[in-house]
Formats: C-alpha cells, structure tokens, sequence
C-alpha cells in the first residue's frame, strides 16, 4: 500500500487543505474498511478537521474588538467539533463509494486512489476553504454581536454594512444601510452571514432607525442551510439545519440499535446533535461525562448527578446564571502548604479563591482528580480543573515579574506534554489559566513577552490558549486570552 501512494495527493497552495499525509492515512484506514459507513469515525481526517475549524474560530474571534468570555468561546468551538464529526462521516462514506469495480469487487489500491483523487481535490480545497472563510466571518460576527448586546443603552441601532468583497451578490444589496433597534424581528429573520462566503457586517450606531425593507425576506436571499441561526446568540457557528447533519436522530449515523428504532419511531424531527452521548462515543471525545452547557436547565441535572457521585465534594449551582461548581476527592493538595502568599494565602487559598470568583461570576469549575497512578504506583501527571468544560491547568501569579511570564508558561509547556503523553487520556489538553490575585501584576506585554520566550526555549509547544483572571476586588473579575 505504501509503494501504491503518490508523493502528493493534492498540493495545496493555500493553508486551509488536508496536507498529504492526512489525506494518504486516512486513504489506507479506509481501503483496509476500518472506516466507512459505519459509526465510527476516521480519526486522521477527524483531528485534522477539528484543528482547522478550531483555528477559524480563534481567527474570527481575535478579529473582533470585542473580548468574547471563555464560556462563549467553548461554545462555538463544542459546535464546530459537533460540525467536523459529521463532515467527516460523509467524507469517508463519500470515499468509501470509490472502493469497488462495477462487480463489486475491492479495486487494487492504485486504483481507488487514482479514482477518488478528483473528489478529494474538490472536497479538499473548493468546500474546505468555504466553510474555513465562513467561520472565520461567522465566529467574528459572534463576537461583535456579544459587543452589541453590551453597549445597546448607549448604541442601540445596528446598521447594514455593504460587502467588502470585490464582486458582491445582488442578494444582499436592498439590505445594505438598513439601520433598525438590535432586538428587531428582522435581525432575527435577515443578517449578514447567512450567505456562505458573506462579507457584509453590522455596526453598532445611535443613528436613527430606517424604514424595513419592504420584502423582509427578498426572494432569493433566504438563509442558506445551516447559516439560518445568530451565532452570536445561538453560540453555534452552523446549525443542525446543515447538509451534512442527519434528518433526525432516527437517521443519524452514531445512533444505532434499539435507540435508533425509538427515534425513528417517536423522534420526528427532534435531533440533539450538540449535547448527544452516541457522537461523544463516536469520537472518544467526552472523557469528562458531565458536560458544561450554556442551558441552566442542562447544567442543573450535570449539577444533580454531581451531587449524586460520591466522588465529588462541595458542589453547588447558582440558580442566576446556571453555572456550577464541585471538587474530585482526589483533588491533590499543594506540597508547599508552609508557603505563604501576599500576607497569609497558601497554594491551595488562592485556588478556591479563583473557584469562588469563577463561580460568582457565571463560570463553572470544577477541581478534576490529580490521584490516579501508573501500575508502578507513580502518580500520573494532571492537570487541576475544567473551567467551563474545558480543562486547563492553573497557576498563580505570586510574583510581579517586570519583563514577562515566559518561566511559567515553559513550566505549564512541560506539564501539558507530560499529561498528554498519559495512554489514558482522549482528548488532549491545551490551555493554561495565569490568577492574578493582584491585578498590577498583569500585563498584556508581559503576556507577549512569555509567549515570545516560550517560542524560543521550546521546539514542542503544545500550550495553545491562555486565560488570564484578574481579581479587580470586590468579588469582581476580569479575563483577557491569548492564543499562541
């Protein structure tokens, strides 16, 4: 099969493509039908996927003025993993079609590469780079409306902007300059970004409201599928509505057996393709089986079966915003509890402080187990929490540092490549959160002179995301990220 492969499937000229060596495993993984139309998903194409529309999302959202929180940005991403599961699925079932001769019969693997080659030149570039580039504006959207919702009182209006594309489509133009209240129902029915490749925008203006277009819908410009919804409200860069999702879960590919026979026969057309345990099975993604929701009524039965599991300890759930938060019994303690911090604050004070203040302000967190061992009795490296569902590891800023934090970023560096080398551990973890429990010594240069240093001392980063939590006083925080 090896001697069988070309040096290059398709020679990309952009960044947005599967690069040879994704497209030539996941050709064998499939010709020796470990992946096809079955449940499972090839896991090569899959991860490739994932990083490339995790990346439209940091993009989209660095490229807004606004500062989305990490709750809403894990949203958007949760969506775009829901998204690459079931592009991938039609992706491989589309190759899979490519695996037999007019007689049925399996073709030499020469041939079923030379014949799914113009397929996967289409598939890799045309719609790869569509649904990239819509991303990118969808998740920079998301963000800007997060900005709206937050200055109405002083800018309550939003105003069409004309596309900044170079040959624009007639569909959008009636719409351009219309400027109405931002909970308008035509927002709701009509917005930029629900057209693939759309480049209009809105901004935010005082200016006085225009009359409706006459048709709110113009014939011809209706929403695409899976463009209908607002991300920024939704969270969800494409909805369920998309081509690649199922009809119902009676049609979904992950479901299977006895579940899949009661949804076709009493599902309908309900599908809950975003919070769905048989896709999480599918791709081995949810090592963690409560799973943080923007829904207060989702997270409320997470926060039931927290407090049934005799493995967590001081779980709570805050009626207002829905968030939670618990502690695993084998949370580890601070080996230098003697160690004492701006007057009398320990290792350990100053993690249940950034819990309580996560806590107050809407977040969930909650202290993961740091207990287990190897079979030689070691205990494994962990990571200490999940903050709102992702998991990241935490360290304090004790220390005013006047030139940058490249120590401690190298330090986390280190134990995040410890911790993904664990064989137990699914879904790999990128993410360091910095407390300053004394704001002053935050800094967005110091920041940046850690990463620069980071960059430098080490040839295997695998720490992606930073989130900074400033405690302002007042049980009131503030949270800046940065993506490496």
């Amino acid at each position: 099969m090896e001697c069988g492969l070309p040096a290059r499937l398709d020679a990309p000229n952009h960044a947005i493509s599967f690069d040879a060596d994704t497209i030539a495993q996941a050709l064998v993984n499939i010709y020796q039908k470990k992946y096809g139309n079955g449940k499972e998903i090839e896991p090569t194409l899959f991860e490739k996927t994932k990083e490339i529309f995790e990346g439209a999302i940091n993009k989209g959202v660095k490229q807004s003025s606004f500062s989305i929180d990490t709750a809403f940005k894990h949203q958007l991403t949760h969506n775009m993993w829901v998204f690459s599961a079931f592009r991938t699925h039609k992706m491989q079932r589309d190759i899979a079609k490519y695996l037999l001769n007019e007689k049925g019969e399996l073709k030499p693997f020469t041939k079923f590469v030379k014949d799914v080659a113009p397929y996967i030149k289409h598939t890799n570039r045309l719609w790869l780079e569509t649904e990239y580039n819509t991303a990118v504006l969808r998740a920079h959207q998301a963000a800007d409306w997060r900005k709206f919702v937050d200055e109405r009182d002083v800018l309550p209006n939003l105003e069409w902007q004309p596309s900044t594309s170079t040959n624009p489509g007639e569909d959008h133009k009636p719409y351009w300059f219309t400027c109405l209240p931002i909970d308008h129902k035509f927002w709701k029915q009509h917005r930029p970004g629900d057209r693939w490749n759309c480049k209009c925008s809105l901004r935010n203006t005082d200016k006085e409201p225009t009359p409706v277009p006459a048709d709110t819908i113009i014939k011809g410009s209706e929403p695409q599928r899976g463009l209908e919804s607002n991300p920024g409200e939704k969270g969800e860069i494409f909805s369920n509505s998309h081509p690649y999702y199922p009809e119902n879960c009676g049609k979904c590919p992950f479901n299977k057996g006895v579940g899949k026979l009661w949804a076709a026969l009493v599902g309908g057309k309900k599908k809950h393709c975003g919070n769905c345990k048989s896709l999480e099975k599918a791709t081995e993604y949810a090592e963690w089986e409560y799973t943080i929701s923007q829904s207060k009524e989702a997270n409320r039965k997470i926060f039931n079966k927290l407090n049934q599991d005799s493995s967590y300890v001081n779980v709570e759930y805050n009626e207002e915003t829905g968030a939670i938060k618990a502690t695993h019994r084998g949370h580890a303690k601070h080996r230098n509890d003697n160690k004492k911090y701006f007057g009398e604050l320990t290792g350990d004070d100053l993690e249940d402080i950034l819990m309580e203040l996560m806590f107050s302000n809407g977040h969930s967190v909650i202290f993961c187990d740091e207990s287990k061992k190897n079979k030689k009795g070691d205990v494994l490296s962990s990571l200490d929490m999940f903050l709102d569902g992702v998991r990241m590891d935490i360290k304090s800023i004790t220390q005013n540092n006047k030139v940058g934090y490249g120590t401690a970023l190298l330090s986390k560096n280190a134990q995040l490549r410890k911790f993904n080398a664990r064989t137990d551990i699914k879904e790999k973890a990128d993410t360091v959160c910095l407390f300053f429990y004394d704001p002053n010594y935050y800094g967005e240069k110091k920041i940046k002179n850690g990463i620069k240093y980071l960059k430098e001392k080490s040839h295997e980063i695998q720490l992606k995301h930073i989130v900074c939590v400033l405690h302002i006083g007042n049980g009131r925080i503030k949270t800046f990220e940065y993506d490496i």
